[in-house]
């Protein structure tokens, strides 16, 4: 599930969808973390030359776009989800019929 938080950076708030309570990072960290998942994505054999959109907030990430086979998917997916300081990932990623 993406959270979708409000209030000023390097405050502890709430999430808009689940009400926990967390603390936002500055936008300078949705940036980077978005730079290193391209990375990650273009480094690994199994996943270079996918193109998919990603969005990031605060530790929340959303993959969308579509891919040839289940194997980018889920090789997609673990990249992401083994990083420090991902708190959740949003899957709109879709396998393109053959």
């Amino acid at each position: 599930m993406l959270h979708l938080l409000s209030g000023s950076t390097d405050t502890i708030t709430a999430c808009d969808e689940c009400g926990k309570e967390v603390f936002q990072m500055p936008m300078i960290f949705d940036a980077a973390m978005g730079q290193l998942i391209r990375e990650r994505l273009q480094q690994d054999k199994r996943t270079a030359g996918v193109t998919v959109e990603i969005n990031c907030a605060d530790g929340c990430i959303s993959l969308i776009g579509a891919v040839d086979s289940e194997e980018q998917k889920n090789t997609a997916l673990f990249l992401i989800e083994g990083l420090s300081g991902v708190r959740s990932v949003m899957d709109q990623i879709i396998i393109r019929p053959h």
